[in-house]
């Protein structure tokens, strides 16, 4: 056995690999000792993959998943059981589609993504027309495109765009029961945490992050390296490399003073009650001499 620890760690009576990166070793080492289930290329016997879709043999195509019409399946992509690739998606090399994730017609996903189970991408984005009291659906005719080593969560959700595309960039990280709406633009290596909301048409630049629970406005930009912390809601833009939290979003520190100013709001409120409650007693004591004076005066000024 041995720990792995910092360059400069100060431990004795163990075995030790330092690293100046612990954390990425530790990584790495995981993956040493848990890897991978490895996937016999080939469709199962209860796979459905229509005869115009174009599967890759390095492919694997799980029991009960589903390729369509026009479909493309990269080289060593894992379709698990009960997956679904839609008509005209393309789902490039080493990718993994885990149980129930879902690729809609027309996505385009590039290499090496993972989609948890549960993910869905592609459903139509969340357009609708007020006329004559009923919502009038826009039809969502755009697609969704994912870059490169994307991973998705569970459950989590990008709609295709109204026209065009919803982007997801390169090595953008995506975490459980996100949803991200239509003609939005994520840059590379964006990180959204768990039950973040992004709205339509959003622009988020590269290597932002969303902790958990954020929930973005539509038509939003959230600048390169920008944070936004945890249930904070953004309702205006983000500059870049900035961290914003509270509801509304606001600069970090400023929110910080809010907060703390909202805890002393009871005693503030009591204080200001006492108060009041002294200048009642003082205008009491004050109201005879205050008319006594009003009766003695002569009406020559002072």
């Amino acid at each position: 056995a041995a720990i792995l620890c910092s360059e400069n760690a100060d431990i004795s009576g163990f075995n030790l690999l330092r690293s100046s990166n612990p954390r990425l070793c530790f990584a790495r080492a995981l993956a040493v000792f848990h890897p991978a289930p490895r996937h016999e290329p080939g469709a199962h016997p209860a796979a459905f993959v229509h005869p115009d879709a174009q599967v890759h043999p390095e492919a694997c195509i799980g029991a009960c998943a589903v390729v369509e019409q026009g479909a493309r399946i990269g080289a060593r992509t894992v379709l698990r059981p009960g997956a679904f690739a839609g008509a005209n998606a393309v789902i490039g090399e080493r990718c993994i589609l885990h149980p129930g994730s879902k690729v809609l017609q027309d996505c385009v996903l590039g290499d090496r993504v993972t989609l948890h189970s549960g993910a869905v991408i592609g459903a139509d984005g969340f357009g609708y027309v007020f006329h004559q009291g009923e919502h009038v659906k826009v039809p969502q005719a755009g697609r969704v495109i994912i870059g490169d080593d994307v991973e998705i969560g569970a459950c989590s959700t990008v709609d295709r765009a109204t026209l065009g595309d919803t982007v997801i960039g390169p090595g953008t990280k995506i975490d459980n029961q996100v949803q991200v709406g239509h003609n939005c633009r994520i840059g590379r290596g964006v990180i959204i945490c768990g039950a973040a909301g992004i709205s339509g048409s959003c622009t988020i630049g590269d290597y932002a992050v969303l902790a958990g629970m954020a929930g973005v406005s539509d038509h939003i930009t959230i600048g390169a390296r920008a944070v936004i912390g945890g249930k904070a809601g953004v309702t205006r833009d983000v500059p870049e490399g900035k961290f914003y939290s509270g509801m509304p979003a606001q600069p970090h520190r400023d929110a910080m003073r809010q907060a703390g100013a909202l805890q002393k709001l009871p005693d503030t409120i009591r204080e200001i009650q006492e108060l009041q409650k002294q200048i009642e007693s003082l205008k009491s004591e004050l109201e005879p001499l205050l008319n006594k004076t009003g009766q003695t005066d002569t009406g020559c000024g002072s």
